[in-house]
């Protein structure tokens, strides 16, 4: 690189080169030097002296400087399956999920060569189908992908990507086996134990609480924040089936647990929850209590306040409930509590 600057830049036959400024751009771009060689070959685009193969060469090169504005419009000029490839990922990386899963779909139709590319641009098809919230198409091209090329590098993000679509669609058959293939193909802990979050989720959404229940019991014995993630979520499975006693265990042990303060704060608020939803006014009450004086600047303070309001008025103790609406009131006028707030204290008042 060195010797080439020193030439192409001072000696005229050399700078005046087509092909010693195309060399120039292509070590400067392998030298991690984008913007200079996005410069060099400006100029010669300019002078329109780039065939296609290196205008696909400088498509590439603003693809990699983030310039991707600038480079789906040049590739939009140049008429070959490359261009559309370059097209489509330029969409993707802007975020334009539409037409880059469309474009993504051309090139894919036109690619007749089985490549390395066509093996990332129908992955790229199916996120951006997902990103575009066609999750059935979207989890049957992941789905494919992960069956073609089972050892690609993508093929676990192909798999959870194609669970999480299936289950956004409500088809549990097609999520519990991607969540499961994802599961089985995890590489490393962590995207095991998002495997593991997304298969539990999956068997709860479908009520088959037991399978959750024994995918997750393995890892309660553990001493690290998985643990605790998955303690909480097997105490929400244990309420959705008005298992109380079970959840509130659960939910009790872990409030005190201060390796994770996120998870205890919740697990304190949804105690209150848990005997709310089933009418316990009293037990609630006390619940939502605890959680407002353990954590008065927390997460669900407004929401705490709102249903130890609502407990208190249930038992007949509308002084306190009165109070409670109305520090709601005066103190979040943004939460969504505040109007049904104001319409329990209209009634008390009149009471």
């Amino acid at each position: 690189l060195s010797s080439l600057e020193k030439i192409v830049e001072n000696e005229p036959v050399w700078k005046n080169s087509t092909e010693s400024r195309i060399l120039y751009a292509l070590v400067l771009a392998k030298n991690n030097r984008m913007q200079d060689a996005c410069n060099v070959f400006a100029g010669l685009e300019e002078n329109k002296a780039l065939s296609d193969e290196m205008r696909l060469n400088y498509v590439r090169i603003l693809i990699e400087s983030s310039k991707n504005e600038q480079a789906f419009a040049l590739a939009e000029k140049i008429d070959s399956t490359q261009a559309v490839y370059f097209q489509a990922l330029a969409k993707f990386n802007l975020n334009e999920w539409s037409e880059s899963a469309l474009l993504f779909e051309k090139y894919l139709a036109g690619e007749k060569s089985d490549t390395k590319q066509k093996t990332f641009a129908l992955f790229y098809q199916g996120y951006a189908l997902f990103r575009n919230l066609n999750f059935s198409h979207s989890c049957d091209v992941l789905l494919d992908f992960a069956s073609r090329y089972s050892n690609h590098e993508l093929v676990w993000n192909a798999l959870i990507t194609a669970a999480h679509a299936a289950s956004q669609n409500s088809d549990f058959e097609k999520a519990q086996f991607a969540a499961e293939s994802a599961l089985g193909r995890a590489s490393d802990e962590v995207k095991k134990q998002e495997s593991v979050t997304l298969c539990a989720s999956i068997y709860s959404d479908s009520k088959n609480y037991a399978k959750a229940e024994a995918l997750l019991s393995p890892y309660l014995k553990q001493s690290d924040a998985f643990a605790l993630q998955c303690s909480f979520s097997l105490a929400q499975i244990y309420a959705l089936q008005n298992k109380i006693k079970e959840a509130d265990s659960v939910y009790s042990s872990l409030k005190n647990k201060k390796s994770d303060r996120n998870i205890s704060e919740e697990a304190v608020y949804r105690r209150g929850e848990l005997f709310y939803s089933v009418n316990d006014f009293k037990t609630a009450s006390s619940r939502f209590s605890e959680y407002t004086m353990q954590f008065p600047y927390g997460r669900f303070y407004d929401s705490a306040l709102f249903y130890e309001a609502e407990c208190q008025s249930e038992l007949q103790q509308a002084e306190k409930a009165l109070l409670k609406y109305e520090l709601l009131v005066r103190n979040f006028p943004a939460s969504s509590y505040r109007y049904p707030a104001l319409k329990k204290l209209c009634m008390l008042y009149r009471q």
